[in-house]
């Protein structure tokens, strides 16, 4: 931003624009993974996603930055994202949802721990746009090994998926009646809309939290090299967050996790908000690594359980949707009310006081009808 002369209510639009058209991306993702299965749609996507880093590499101006990162990395990330997981869970695995989406998304978080301070070092050492091209170039390496290992479904080698038949496995399929609902059935229940009010207050936190908090460490006396590694952490933070509350979601209640992540949230805020200084505001943004991905494999256990898996990854991509559409609200938000005010005093309070009403309204999704703790 500083290269540009941007105020950071204007550098955010180019991550605002990622985080909506990554929110777009999902409902067309997922029906397009419930139909043709992963395999041949991971190369469109993937390249989408190459040529839209590299091109924010070399961009000079707003324009080609909102373009490259902004939509073509968007429409990319958004369909290698919870919907390719989904879509790969509900057609190898019978069961253990939560544990086999924590796993992705923990992929995720160790791809923050591996890279983040490398790539923030670069920018630091040869320039933002030396890291950017650097990390275009790795990610043709991760598209091409997942067109190697990745297949649509156990049926093309003759095998079953993993779990069926196993005597240990859960003695109820979570692929009953509600298999047969699509997004049309799932919108006319209670439970789907108070699942994406959850989702999007967790996107509005997440993004708000995931952009300004190196800007937060800088203006409370960081460093860009010290904001890297604290993001760095926050990844290992929610590795671990992540791996726990898959474990969890299988087997309890899924919404006694999802509820506990807001409300370990709401806490986090008011602390940052209470404690000035530089130290609170590292403490914060490690305390909130634990939550930052906790809730994400919850999503499609919620989804399972209680519409099956026919449609789990349009259904997935959905409820994820309205996590990014908000997500790029809080994104934006937050650097408005920066430029306005001079500090993110009201954005962190309006965080946490969201984060409190999530806690509730997790506990208030409706149970799923006939199904175990271990049935997703």
């Amino acid at each position: 931003m500083e290269e540009f002369g941007w105020s950071r209510e204007v550098g955010s639009w180019a991550y605002s624009a990622n985080m909506w058209c990554f929110a777009l991306t999902m409902p067309l993702s997922g029906a397009l993974y419930d139909r043709f299965g992963p395999r041949r749609l991971l190369g469109f996507f993937g390249g989408l996603l190459v040529v839209g880093v590299a091109l924010s590499a070399v961009a000079t101006s707003l324009g080609p930055l909102v373009v490259g990162y902004g939509f073509l990395a968007g429409v990319g990330f958004g369909g290698l994202g919870p919907t390719l997981l989904a879509s790969v869970v509900g057609r190898w695995f019978a069961g253990r949802t939560g544990l086999l989406m924590s796993l992705g998304f923990a992929g995720i978080a160790a791809g923050q721990l591996t890279l983040l301070s490398p790539v923030a070092w670069a920018a630091e050492a040869l320039g933002w746009r030396w890291a950017l091209g650097g990390l275009a170039l790795l990610l043709v390496v991760a598209v091409g090994l997942a067109l190697v290992f990745v297949h649509d479904e156990p049926a093309a080698f003759g095998l079953g998926r993993v779990g069926e038949g196993n005597p240990e496995a859960p003695r109820r399929s979570p692929d009953g009646e509600g298999a047969r609902m699509g997004r049309g059935g799932a919108v006319a229940t209670a439970a789907f809309w108070v699942i994406c009010a959850v989702y999007a207050i967790c996107g509005f936190t997440d993004f708000l939290v995931d952009l300004h908090v190196v800007p937060l460490l800088l203006d409370r006396g960081g460093t860009l090299l010290a904001g890297g590694a604290v993001k760095a952490v926050m990844g290992a933070a929610s590795f671990f967050g992540v791996l726990l509350s898959g474990w969890l979601a299988d087997r309890m209640d899924e919404r006694v996790p999802l509820a506990a992540s807001f409300a370990l949230r709401a806490l986090i805020f008011a602390g940052v908000l209470l404690l000035p200084g530089l130290g609170p505001a590292v403490g914060f943004a490690v305390l909130y690594g634990l939550s930052f991905m906790a809730s994400a494999p919850i999503t499609t256990v919620l989804v399972r359980k209680r519409y099956g898996v026919a449609n789990i990854a349009l259904l997935t991509g959905t409820v994820t949707f309205v996590h990014h559409a908000a997500g790029g609200l809080g994104a934006f938000l937050g650097g408005a009310v920066f430029d306005r005010f001079g500090s993110y005093g009201a954005a962190l309070a309006l965080a946490g006081a969201l984060s409190a009403a999530a806690a509730g309204l997790s506990l208030a999704i409706s149970r799923a009808r006939g199904e175990g703790a271990g049935a997703a």
